[in-house]
């Protein structure tokens, strides 16, 4: 049995949210963020913030705050968005071709390796340098 303690669902459901508006912070060129200011953006309370982040352990400072990067960089770890995935797309219609051209997927590591299709007019054809395949 794991002496990890169970993560909640709600703080599962939450860790997105904080890394999205991390990421924002960045593209500002902030450097370090409270948990007061991150309350006042995203709406939790700061203590719900502090309590949520340090489930996964001591990221902050009191008094100083957060390093937004390093922040950033440990909720990536924590939603497993520090390393490549190999991904296929099945069914490369409308809805297949918009994942397989959207470029988000990509910058959090999300790598197409195949596209299948039974479409004849499609097979053959290449996506972002990936044939669809039958």
């Amino acid at each position: 049995m794991s002496n990890k303690p169970k993560v909640s669902n709600a703080i599962i459901r939450r860790l997105p949210r904080y890394r999205r508006y991390l990421g924002h912070l960045q593209t500002r060129g902030v450097r370090k963020v409270s948990s007061n200011e991150l309350s006042e953006m995203i709406g939790y309370t700061a203590s719900q913030i502090r309590q949520d982040l340090n489930t996964f352990g001591e990221f902050g400072q009191q008094g100083y705050g957060y390093e937004v990067d390093k922040l950033y960089k440990e909720i990536n770890k924590i939603l497993g968005l520090d390393r490549e995935y190999k991904t296929v797309v099945v069914g490369v219609g409308n809805l297949g071709q918009a994942i397989t051209n959207y470029t988000y997927y990509y910058k959090i590591g999300f790598n197409i390796m195949g596209l299948f299709d039974v479409n004849p007019k499609i097979i053959g054809n290449w996506i972002n340098d990936v044939e669809v395949m039958d």
